[in-house]
């Protein structure tokens, strides 16, 4: 498995789906000034489901963003403008209730420290990255392998300078409050966690090895994913984030059991009238165990309207 579907899904997680710069020039005294280029065009994803009465949009979100991108336009405007009702992977609001459930759910009940789990190898990569990020090495002993797992690409993040605030999904909740949308969630904080801890702690072990020794990438793979979803380019953002998750233990948890249910709940929603905007991690959005192949098999028709 690697660091690049890692980084995405652990940051995720770890901030309850948020995240993640700004960049400063020096002046430059040159004696006629150069028009800087143009941004690109800020166009992500959007699907929708549709019947007589119902309407489902999907919009892949990016939960860690360097800065607050201007997403909220044209056809992703109109959708969600239409919606009435705003439904995002969890209700993480209640932040304290969600660091209760990270502690009820990560602490080790074997007995043992978490570094003595470890390989000799793995044991000196794992206290060389905490010292890095000054952090005490026994830190995370009382804690199952999947914990320092989700925090520290999360922190490495949050020390190069991202920001929650410029989450989509944060965005997303401030917009719905103010209009007085309703809100419903995917799934529960809970259940969310219940992913990681699902995984069997051999796994977990490999996985915490694998994130350390790839930390040093996780602000470059980060702005890769970034750069995709401003495109829309669905297949290199799948690339990015899933395609090298190769343990199938890990991407059972976190990716495919995931949508499969995430498809279940559409299929049941579309049952009742009225518009509904979806906002998921866009990695779920794209390659072949996506959301949207899930629907196909549920003899769902998914359109893409930008």
């Amino acid at each position: 498995m690697t660091m690049i579907s890692s980084t995405r899904r652990l940051c995720a997680m770890a901030l309850g789906a948020f995240a993640l710069l700004t960049s400063s020039c020096a002046e430059r005294p040159a004696a006629v000034p150069t028009a800087a280029a143009p941004a690109p065009a800020v166009a992500p994803a959007l699907w929708r489901v549709r019947d007589a009465d119902t309407t489902i949009y999907l919009f892949g979100t990016v939960h860690v963003l360097p800065a607050p991108v201007d997403w909220n336009r044209g056809r992703i405007a109109a959708a969600l403008a239409a919606s009435s009702v705003l439904v995002t992977e969890a209700d993480i609001d209640d932040q304290a209730a969600l660091q209760r459930a990270f502690m009820a759910k990560g602490t080790r009940t074997d007995g043992k420290l978490l570094r003595d789990t470890m390989t000799p190898e793995a044991r000196a990569r794992y206290e060389a990255a905490m010292r890095g990020l000054g952090l005490p090495e026994a830190a995370f002993d009382p804690l199952k392998a999947w914990l320092p797992a989700v925090f520290l690409p999360v922190e490495t993040l949050r020390r190069a300078g991202y920001s929650p605030e410029s989450g989509v999904e944060t965005q997303l909740v401030a917009i719905a409050k103010a209009r007085g949308m309703a809100r419903d969630a995917l799934e529960t904080p809970e259940s969310q966690l219940d992913a990681f801890d699902s995984i069997p702690p051999e796994v977990q072990i490999a996985y915490l090895d694998e994130v350390v020794s790839q930390l040093p990438e996780a602000t470059s793979v980060v702005g890769r994913m970034v750069d995709a979803w401003k495109a829309g380019k669905v297949d290199e953002l799948a690339r990015v984030i899933n395609d090298d998750e190769d343990n199938p233990d890990v991407r059972a948890a976190l990716l495919t059991r995931r949508n499969a249910n995430w498809a279940q709940w559409i299929k049941t929603r579309m049952a009742q009238p009225g518009t509904v905007f979806v906002a998921v991690g866009a990695g779920h959005l794209g390659g072949p165990d996506s959301v949207q192949t899930q629907l196909a098999r549920l003899h769902i028709r998914v359109s893409r309207v930008q």
